[in-house]
């Protein structure tokens, strides 16, 4: 065992569940009374015993968790009741059982589930498409292989046949356009298929005959990389045409700078004016060059969602879902508490209605009694808010706008007699003296999405943080 640098975390509530541990993590401290879900007698049998990590269900989830207790615990003047950790892999409750690095084998111990009637698609540790099962949480990462968070999205129905092979029907290949029998790499580590365009017309592939109805809004997007040719190419020759008001075809297209050797994805959006069909162009006319294509996808929607491959007929993936109920009072004090949401948007919606991603506690297991922290997104341009609905009335919060491509921090803070505060990203607390929370019966913690978005942390207190250890806590600094 190696040697363990000994200090205590600040526990005002006492019953602390990380006792130290050592710089590198090899070895951590915990207490099992905390970390078990023991009551007050076998807290003050066991005392202050300590274990090593290893000792537990989960080791490498435990070992996460202490790194996870002390950044919050520094900040916010000691340890949290609840903390869910998929940027860290790891999740825990007080006083309801071990630490475990499975959000859903954690949630059904909780009495909840993660049910998603379908598989999914995530980008792995390696920058390789990876499949996960029906009911498995996606745990995303970045081109570093760091964790981004876990990946919730909603429904989408991906309409366009045969997406990563255009050599199939219903495709459609220009006179002056082939597809190569040589195959690149795409992104999952199959064939991506190779066109070929010889000429400034008539060079394209296309797949044509996708229903359409009238109002509804459809983004297409698809996967490029250009293999021969010159070193980059810069087109706006990538296309949708949707029926118009009229009926006739409406083109939308997209501009890129394609570079060789490394996969793009290109998106369009466009609403239909009429009821029809739509015809999509992966790319066309660039004369002398070859491009790889792959993971063409047609959905109903604002913006981009995880790809979905499809054959010979349209496959929906289910909504990602989360419902865990709450103890009252063992885990979820009634009088009073904070929460901290921190996420971060997958793909920002572009339209003047709102859209929401969000992470709520219910009260009564309806949106009508919430406490809530989550993003807001309007004409293009993303928010990070925290707020209180009780009996179907709004009765305050607030936001902060969040740069694209950022996570979000959004703390709430609600006591009976007090009111309600509120910080986003640092911000100072706004107090809203006025607000009545809602009177918890059943509360549960909930996720809401329009569009996809990552649940980085939800941390949750069952105690009033001060003004200033809020405007800490939902700093992005830690």
């Amino acid at each position: 065992m190696a040697r363990l640098d000994s200090y205590e975390l600040a526990d005002p509530l006492g019953g602390g569940a990380v006792v130290g541990h050592n710089r590198s993590a090899a070895g951590v401290r915990f207490d099992p009374a905390a970390l078990l879900g023991a009551g007050g007698a076998a807290r003050a049998a066991l005392g202050r015993t300590q274990v090593l990590a290893s000792t537990l269900n989960g080791p490498a989830a435990a070992i996460a968790m202490a790194g996870e207790m002390q950044r919050i615990a520094t900040v916010a003047g000691g340890e949290p009741d609840l903390v869910l950790s998929p940027v860290g892999g790891a999740y825990w409750g007080r006083d309801v059982g071990v630490v475990s690095g499975d959000l859903g084998a954690w949630a059904a111990s909780l009495g909840g589930s993660f049910p998603r009637p379908s598989i999914a698609t995530y980008l792995g540790p390696t920058g390789t498409t990876l499949m996960a099962a029906a009911g498995v949480a996606r745990h995303e990462f970045d081109a570093s292989g760091q964790r981004i968070g876990a990946l919730f999205e909603p429904s989408r129905t991906k309409a366009a046949l045969q997406s990563d092979d255009i050599s199939m029907s219903p495709w459609t290949i220009g006179a002056n356009a082939s597809v190569l029998g040589v195959a690149a790499t795409a992104p999952d580590g199959g064939a991506a298929r190779l066109l070929r365009m010889s000429a400034a017309s008539a060079a394209y592939v296309a797949q044509s005959g996708i229903a359409a109805t009238a109002g509804v809004t459809y983004r297409f997007s698809v996967r490029l990389m250009l293999v021969d040719g010159g070193d980059s190419l810069t087109t706006s020759n990538i296309a949708m045409d949707v029926p118009g008001a009229s009926g006739a075809a409406q083109r939308s297209t997209a501009n890129v700078t394609l570079v060789r050797g490394v996969w793009q994805r290109v998106s369009i959006t466009a609403t239909a004016g009429a009821s029809g069909t739509i015809t999509i162009y992966p790319i066309y006319n660039c004369a002398g060059y070859t491009v790889a294509v792959w993971d063409a996808q047609l959905e109903a929607g604002h913006s981009d969602t995880s790809r979905l491959p499809t054959t010979t007929a349209p496959v929906t993936r289910a909504a990602d879902s989360l419902s865990v109920p709450l103890i009252t009072p063992g885990l979820f004090a009634p009088g009073g508490g904070t929460m901290m949401a921190e996420l971060m948007a997958a793909s920002i919606p572009n339209r003047v209605e709102a859209d929401y991603a969000t992470i709520s506690i219910l009260a009564d297991g309806t949106y009508n009694n919430r406490w809530t922290a989550g993003f807001q997104s309007q004409a293009g341009v993303l928010h990070a808010r925290a707020d209180i609905t009780t009996g179907g009335v709004y009765v305050g919060g607030g936001d902060a706008v969040v740069p694209v491509g950022q996570p979000a921090r959004a703390v709430l803070r609600w006591q009976a007699g007090a009111g309600l505060a509120y910080s986003c990203n640092g911000s100072a607390a706004a107090v809203v003296s006025g607000a009545v929370a809602p009177t918890p019966t059943t509360p549960t913690i909930a996720l809401s999405a329009s569009f996809a978005f990552y649940v980085r942390r939800l941390v949750y207190f069952r105690r009033a943080l001060s003004s200033a250890q809020l405007a800490a806590l939902s700093s992005l600094s830690w």
